[in-house]
């Protein structure tokens, strides 16, 4: 009996279906992303309207933002940020904004800049606070 218990509750000979609703079809998934496609400047709000407008359906902007997530993904034409700062390494500076307390308990606010690549001062700042 326990094995028979066992067997039923974890066997895969049916397939088990997704709890939760099913989500919009498939012509409806075309649908919005082919008014995407002709109208890039459309946003998701827009989309939602225009396709309850033009086919009666009452359909969410958030359903809307998932479908376009999953079908329309954006052509990446350019290189990522990590190559653009592996080619400008050599040329990069970093600027750091702080607050020091003096031996006589003053604050001083200093402004450091700094060259990633050879890790030398090239300047700085110091103002009273």
């Amino acid at each position: 009996m326990v094995d028979r218990k066992y067997r039923l509750l974890f066997s895969f000979t049916s397939p088990r279906r997704k709890p939760g609703p099913k989500g919009p079809s498939t012509e409806l998934k075309a649908a919005i992303v082919e008014l995407k496609r002709r109208n890039p400047e459309f946003g998701c709000v827009r989309i939602a309207q225009q396709i309850s407008h033009a086919f009666g359906i009452e359909i969410d902007k958030d359903v809307v933002r998932c479908v376009l997530a999953n079908h329309c993904r954006p052509d990446t034409d350019g290189p990522s940020w990590l190559t653009f700062i592996g080619h400008a390494k050599d040329s990069l500076w970093s600027v750091d904004l702080f607050r020091v307390e003096s031996i006589l308990l003053r604050s001083h606010r200093v402004m450091l800049v700094m060259d990633l690549l050879t890790r030398r001062i090239i300047g700085f700042g110091v103002e009273p606070a």
